[in-house]
């Protein structure tokens, strides 16, 4: 961290309420990508398996094939519609389980350079703007994504009420230097 820089400093104790909600900012899209992905593979399977008396009314009215493929389908497509999330909730919730009380204790500390994210194990991490492509803020997180793909984020709880603004203004403004270093490189 770069010093002399106004730095805003902001310290929790994480709770699995915040990992739920960067959790909700990413589940449905999340989920709607396992979705396609799964039909497709499913419509793939069903068509390949599907009897030969099929295939002249699926290549003379192909929408006959798709309704077809849902009719005999629409029980694994709701199951999953509720199991996926189920799924990835509960797996989540063991994760944050088994993640020791001393790396849920967090510091922030946010300038120009970028976000230093430690904890009370001694565990760091630095993270420049140059890596974050996106930013979003929500009602109780700021959300970073970064040039890897991967999703950090900032509890608004840990800062002060007034801090809020500031923070968000350095995190827009760092992911546009972070957007403007990938393009160039």
């Amino acid at each position: 961290m770069q010093t002399g820089s106004p730095k805003i400093i902001g310290s929790i104790d994480l709770t699995f309420r915040d990992d739920l909600s960067f959790l909700a900012s990413r589940l449905p899209r999340f989920c709607l990508t396992t979705y396609g992905t799964g039909l497709a593979i499913l419509f793939g399977i069903w068509v390949a398996i599907s009897p030969a008396t099929y295939w002249p009314y699926m290549r003379e009215y192909p929408l006959w094939g798709v309704e077809r493929f849902f009719s005999d389908m629409w029980l694994s497509a709701a199951i999953a519609v509720v199991g996926i999330p189920l799924l990835i909730l509960a797996i989540h919730a063991l994760q944050w389980r088994r993640f020791p009380a001393q790396n849920k204790a967090i510091t922030y500390t946010v300038d120009t350079t970028g976000v230093l994210t430690t904890d009370a194990a001694g565990a760091g991490l630095n993270m420049p703007w140059s890596m974050v492509r996106r930013a979003r803020r929500t009602r109780s997180l700021f959300l970073m994504q970064l040039t890897t793909g991967a999703w950090r984020y900032l509890p608004m709880r840990a800062f002060a009420t007034a801090d809020h603004d500031r923070l968000w203004d350095l995190i827009q403004a760092g992911s546009k230097a972070g957007t403007a270093a990938a393009a160039s490189a």
